[in-house]
C-alpha cells in the first residue's frame, strides 16, 4: 500500500501535464442531482461531469470535521473541470520513476477539494452498473484528477465510472483529545469518512446519469484498496456497493491500525512539535505548511498520521474485519503484480547474497530458515533472481493468506489475479510489472509517451472485458478468455493475467507450505502478547 509513497517527501513542484479529466472540449449535456443542475460535456460515445461537490469544502472550523454536505446551487452548474486536488507534496516535473507523469497530478490544489467525477455513455439507458474508484497514493497522495484515472474508456463498454477525492495525510487523519472531546468520543479517520459521504452521495444520485445504486462495485489501487478493505469491514458501510475490486491490496496484515490513544498521543506531539498545540491554532495554520510539517514530523521517526481503529468508523482493520462474520460481503475481485517491489527506493533485482538473506529475515522473521531452504543463493546472480521469485511470492502468500481466512466465513465467490505483463518503456528493464501499472490497462489509458503496442492494447481489451463483466454480474469471465474459477482454501489458484493468461497454482508446494508456517507463527507471537 505504501510504496507508491515511497519517495514522496521531496520538494514541491507540479506536473507540468494536463489531463483529460482536468478540463475538456465537446457538446454540453445537462442533468440535475439532488444539490442542483448540471452541465458536463459530450465526447465521442460518453458524457463526462467532472468536478461535482459531494460534500462542503472542510476549510476553517471544518477542518478536521466529518463531511458536511454539500451546498445547493440556483441555474446550472458546469461540470466541465475536475477542479482542484486535496493538498499534499507533490512530484517533481517529469514524474519519479517507475512512475512517470501520468500517475501522477496536475494543477492546483485546495481543501476545497472534495469532488468526484461522473462518466456515462451517452446513450446509457437507466439501471447501468456502476464502477465507484478510490485513487491510491499511499493516503499523503494522489487525485482523482491523474491521467490514468480517466474513466471515459471503461464508460464507453457500458457502465458508469465515478471517481472521487478525498482528504489526505494530516488533514486526512489528525486524532487529537480536542478533536475527541468535540466529535463526541472519537477523532481522526476524516478521508475514510470521506469516502464513506461520496458513497452516499453515489447511491443518492447515480440514477440521475442511469446508474442503479444497487450495483455499485468499490474499487481502489494501494491505499485506494486498503480503503475498499476498510469498507468492506466498517458498518457505516453498510448496505452502499454490491461489489468489490481490490488492486494490490488484499492481504493478511501483521498488525492493527493504532489506537484511538495512540492516534491522539502522536497528533498532540505533532501539535507541540510545531508550537501548535491547540485546536483553534491547528486550524489557523495554512494547509500546505501542515502537510510539509506532518512529512518533516514522519521523516524525523516521530510518528505518522494515519488512519486509526476509532471504534466508530473503523473498528478493526480491513482484513480482520474480512475474517469473521458479519462484515460486508459480495463477491470480490482482488490480486497484485508480478514486480510490485520494484520501487525507487530498492534494489529490486540486483540484491546481493546478504541482501537476499537480509530480506529474507524481515519478510519471514520467525521462519527465515525455512525461507533460506526455500530461496536459496550462492552467487550474486542468483541472489537477484531468487529475490524476484521471494517478493512476487510473497505478494501471492499474503493474498493467499487473507483469502483463505476470508473464504471460511464468506456466501461469496473470490476471484484471485496476478498480473506479469511488463510495463513498455526505457525502464522496462529494471522495473517490469511495477505497482500500478495495471491500471492504464483496466482504465484504457495509454500515455504517448509510453511506447504501447498492439499487444499492450489487446490486453487491456481482456482486462477490461473481465472487470466490466464482474462489474455488471460479479463474474470476471468474458467470452473467449481462459476459464477464471472462484478461489478454493483446498485447490488454491490465481488467474495469470498479462501474458500468457491461465489458471495457476497460487504457490508452489514448499512456498505455501512456507507462507501457512510463517501467518501461524507471527499469529502464535500476536496472541501470546
Amino acid at each position: 500500500m505504501n510504496k507508491l509513497i515511497a519517495a514522496s517527501f521531496v520538494t514541491v513542484a507540479t506536473c507540468a501535464l494536463a489531463p483529460a479529466t482536468m478540463a475538456q472540449s465537446g457538446t454540453p449535456a445537462k442533468t440535475a442531482v439532488a444539490n442542483g443542475a448540471l452541465a458536463g460535456i459530450t465526447k465521442g460515445p460518453v458524457i463526462a461531469f467532472l468536478g461535482i461537490p459531494y460534500a462542503a469544502p472542510p476549510v476553517g472550523a471544518l477542518r478536521w470535521q466529518p463531511p458536511h454536505p454539500a451546498a445547493n446551487w440556483s441555474g446550472v452548474r458546469n461540470a466541465d473541470n475536475a477542479g482542484p486536488s486535496c493538498p499534499q507534496i507533490l512530484n517533481p516535473v517529469g514524474g519519479r520513476l517507475p512512475w512517470t507523469t501520468e500517475y501522477l497530478i496536475p494543477g492546483a490544489m485546495s481543501e476545497d477539494c472534495l469532488r468526484l467525477n461522473v462518466w456515462r455513455p451517452k446513450s446509457a439507458a437507466k439501471g447501468l452498473p456502476v464502477l465507484f474508484w478510490i485513487h491510491g497514493g499511499g493516503g499523503v497522495e494522489g487525485s482523482n484528477t491523474v491521467p490514468v484515472y480517466d474513466g471515459a474508456a471503461l464508460a464507453a463498454k457500458g457502465i458508469i465510472v465515478v471517481s472521487i477525492n478525498y482528504r489526505l495525510g494530516v488533514l486526512a487523519n489528525l486524532a487529537h483529545v480536542e478533536l475527541t472531546r468535540e466529535q463526541d468520543g472519537a477523532s481522526g479517520n476524516y478521508g475514510f469518512q470521506d469516502i464513506v459521504a461520496a458513497l452516499k452521495w453515489a447511491n443518492a444520485n447515480v440514477s440521475a446519469f442511469g446508474g442503479d445504486p444497487k450495483r455499485i462495485t468499490i474499487a481502489g489501487q494501494s491505499a485506494g484498496a486498503g480503503y475498499v478493505a476498510q469498507l468492506i469491514g466498517s458498518p457505516k458501510a453498510a448496505g452502499l456497493f454490491s461489489r468489490a475490486i481490490t488492486e494490490s491490496g488484499s492481504t493478511w496484515a501483521r498488525a492493527l491500525p493504532p489506537s484511538l490513544a495512540e492516534g491522539e498521543a502522536v497528533g498532540g506531539a505533532f501539535g507541540q512539535s510545531i508550537s501548535a498545540p491547540t485546536l483553534a491554532q491547528l486550524r489557523a495554520l495554512d494547509a500546505n505548511m501542515l502537510v510539509k510539517q506532518a512529512a518533516d514530523f514522519a521523516s524525523a521517526g516521530r510518528g505518522r498520521i494515519v488512519p486509526i481503529v476509532d471504534g466508530r468508523h473503523i473498528t478493526v482493520d480491513g482484513t480482520r474485519a474480512q475474517a469473521r462474520a458479519g462484515f460486508n460481503d459480495t463477491p470480490i475481485l482482488s490480486g497484485y503484480n508480478a514486480d510490485e517491489e520494484a520501487g525507487t527506493d530498492n534494489k529490486y533485482g540486483s540484491w546481493t547474497i546478504a541482501e537476499l538473506a537480509a530480506k529474507r529475515t524481515a519478510n519471514f522473521g520467525p521462519v527465515a530458515a525455512e525461507a533460506a531452504v526455500v530461496y536459496p543463493a550462492a552467487t550474486a546472480a542468483e541472489a537477484a533472481e531468487i529475490g524476484k521469485v521471494m517478493a512476487r511470492e510473497r505478494s501471492r502468500g499474503g493474498m493467499y493468506e487473507w483469502a483463505r481466512r476470508r473464504a471460511a466465513v464468506s456466501a461469496n465467490p473470490i476471484y484471485l489475479y496476478f498480473f506479469n505483463h511488463p510495463h513498455p518503456g526505457p525502464t522496462k528493464a529494471r522495473y517490469g510489472t511495477f505497482h500500478s501499472s495495471e491500471i492504464p490497462y483496466v482504465f484504457g489509458t495509454f500515455a504517448a509517451d509510453r511506447p504501447f503496442t498492439d499487444a499492450d492494447r489487446t490486453i487491456s481489451r481482456d482486462f477490461q472485458a473481465r472487470w466490466v463483466n464482474f462489474i455488471k454480474g460479479g463474474t470476471p469471465n468474458a467470452a473467449g478468455l481462459a476459464a477464471w474459477t472462484a478461489f478454493d482454501p483446498q485447490r488454491p489458484m490465481t488467474m495469470i493475467l498479462g501474458d500468457n493468461e491461465e489458471e495457476q497454482p497460487i504457490l508452489p508446494p514448499s512456498s505455501l507450505k512456507l507462507a501457512k508456517d510463517f501467518f501461524s507463527a507471527t499469529e502464535r507471537a500476536a496472541a501470546a502478547r
